[in-house]
């Protein structure tokens, strides 16, 4: 399969994670397990403008949901990855964005984003569905 050079939920990202709905619950659940963990001496790329990058503990501050892409360099939340629709917020009609269905990077803004998306209505509803 090869990559295309616009995100898209059907593309498949290095490191085993699948942008999609249409796996078998078998599959989600090895893909949710067995997601590409940076070793501690992994080098994330370097925002130029900021000079800023992702930093390893945020993987556990909130675990067990923030993944992070090497192939997209940026963040990712698995479970909406897999479990989430395209759309969310109030009826429904708000098109997901940043950490579902496009890598995060913005890195000066990432505690409060990634506070804010587990604290989302779309989060809770796939925490649930994963579970």
């Amino acid at each position: 399969m090869g990559w295309s050079v616009q995100w898209r939920r059907q593309d498949l990202v290095r490191g085993g994670l699948y942008i999609g709905t249409s796996l078998d619950d078998r599959t989600k659940e090895r893909l949710l397990n067995h997601v590409w963990i940076p070793e501690s001496d992994f080098k994330f790329p370097i925002e130029p403008k900021r000079r800023l990058k992702f930093q390893l503990r945020w993987l556990d501050r909130f675990a067990p949901w923030l993944t992070y892409s090497q192939y997209l360099q940026g963040a990712l939340c698995k479970v909406c990855v897999l479990f989430g629709g395209t759309t969310g917020g109030k009826g429904d009609h708000q098109a997901l964005g940043a950490l579902v269905c496009k890598p995060f990077n913005r890195w000066k803004d990432a505690i409060e984003v990634f506070q804010a998306h587990a604290e989302s209505e779309c989060h809770k509803t796939s925490i649930v569905i994963a579970e």
